[in-house]
């Protein structure tokens, strides 16, 4: 399925219409000397006259919507510093052809565009080491002479203009994918990607949207509304998406995948039950996915073992995997692939059994007040006693008295 990743881009950094109070707040570097625009200083390089080119093709996304504003338009008005490509080291016609539709520029504007401009003012000198953090939200080595491995050209570097410096380069800096977007791109994990992709869903981000008061209802009204895209099974995996994070993954290839998943389908039946079909899939996919991932700041050991983010205290014996790396551990035999947010171990095959991570025994606790999911407080009250040397469960009972003697309690256990 081909797909475009339409990425959660926080766009308060791009809020469209150029407002005078915006384009003030990013204007002009307060050291600046120099009356030029970096788009002037840009027009004066020969040999990035193809980066130029993108640069005023590319126009500037509000969250799901394009504007007319180019990135030239911006590096006249907004502070950057610019980490230019040197013309032959990308391929400027097919970023052009991109950018002719929608979804093209969006991914142009993402993978390339904001991929050489950060906010933070980053003057070159030898001796640098730092991670700069770029528009696109990536954190990139800057070191070594280089960003990212894309070497500063001698004699180009530290050009200065009245809103941010230019630093020119020798080769296009790497766009490299984190987790969620290599779930959402790679062909070997096709199948979880599009689990994922079904999930994805916009959500209105009600700071940056330009509120227009309410309406004859009552209701908020926005002139200029900014969505941000959201997946809630995010909540349940990690913040796989974030370039803030540092996640690994544990992730079966497409063949290995469709094995898992045809035998765990067979433990989930929901009988002719409305959505019976949308069920079976849902919890197969979610029952295959959750024991994937790992926070890798949760891991005390990870040599000797490995938690997911299923992994709760009160049940230490579920959701950890001992010796991970050795002979017969979940990731003996994986191939790592980098990520800008972390690592994931690719395998042939679903590494675990049923009975580790959704096949297990299901305890409720028939004493325990946040499994009583009715109760009629008028007529009755309940009391948890504990410490009996002869209770029946956790040295716990629960009792049910009727607060009058004409009701009579009706227990019923599912």
């Amino acid at each position: 399925m081909k797909r475009f990743y339409l990425a959660a881009l926080s766009i308060a950094l791009l809020t469209i219409g150029c407002t005078e109070s915006w384009d003030d707040h990013y204007a002009k570097s307060p050291e600046a000397t120099v009356e030029e625009t970096l788009w002037d200083q840009l027009l004066v390089q020969d040999n990035l006259s193809d980066f130029r080119a993108v640069l005023d093709s590319v126009k500037v996304m509000n969250g799901r919507k394009i504007t007319h504003i180019s990135y030239s338009t911006l590096l006249q008005k907004q502070f950057f510093t610019v980490f230019a490509p040197v013309n032959g080291t990308f391929n400027k016609d097919s970023l052009l052809a991109l950018c002719a539709t929608y979804a093209g520029n969006d991914l142009v504007e993402k993978r390339f565009v904001m991929n050489h401009l950060t906010r933070t003012p980053y003057s070159y000198a030898a001796q640098i080491d730092k991670m700069a953090r770029m528009l696109n939200g990536k954190y990139l080595p800057f070191r070594d002479e280089s960003l990212a491995g894309a070497s500063i050209v001698v004699g180009q570097s530290n050009i200065l203009a009245r809103n941010g410096l230019i630093h020119v380069v020798s080769a296009q800096v790497p766009y490299v994918l984190n987790i969620y977007e290599s779930l959402m791109y790679l062909p070997q994990f096709e199948s979880m990607g599009q689990y994922l992709f079904t999930y994805e869903k916009d959500s209105l981000d009600e700071i940056t949207s330009v509120n227009a008061g309410l309406n004859q209802d009552g209701v908020i009204e926005y002139i200029d509304s900014v969505l941000i895209e959201k997946n809630e099974l995010l909540n349940y995996f990690g913040f796989i998406n974030s370039e803030d994070s540092a996640y690994r993954m544990v992730a079966p290839t497409k063949a290995g995948w469709d094995r898992a998943y045809a035998k765990a389908a067979a433990y989930y039946n929901f009988a002719y039950i409305p959505g019976a079909d949308s069920l079976k899939k849902y919890w197969t996919n979610f029952s295959l996915m959750k024991d994937l991932f790992f926070n890798w700041n949760l891991q005390d050991s990870p040599n000797d073992s490995l938690i997911t983010m299923q992994y709760r205290e009160r049940t230490p014996e579920l959701h950890v995997f001992y010796k991970p790396f050795e002979t017969g551990g979940i990731l003996a035999n994986a191939r790592p692939l980098q990520t800008s947010n972390g690592l994931i171990y690719e395998v042939d095959e679903w590494p675990y059994d049923i009975e580790q991570v959704f096949f297990t025994p299901i305890v409720v606790e028939a004493e325990i007040e946040k499994n009583i999911h009715t109760l009629d407080k008028e007529k009755f009250k309940f009391y948890q006693r504990q410490k009996f040397a002869d209770s029946i469960s956790n040295d716990g009972y629960l009792s049910v008295f009727p607060i009058r003697n004409t009701d009579k309690p009706d227990i019923t256990y599912n």
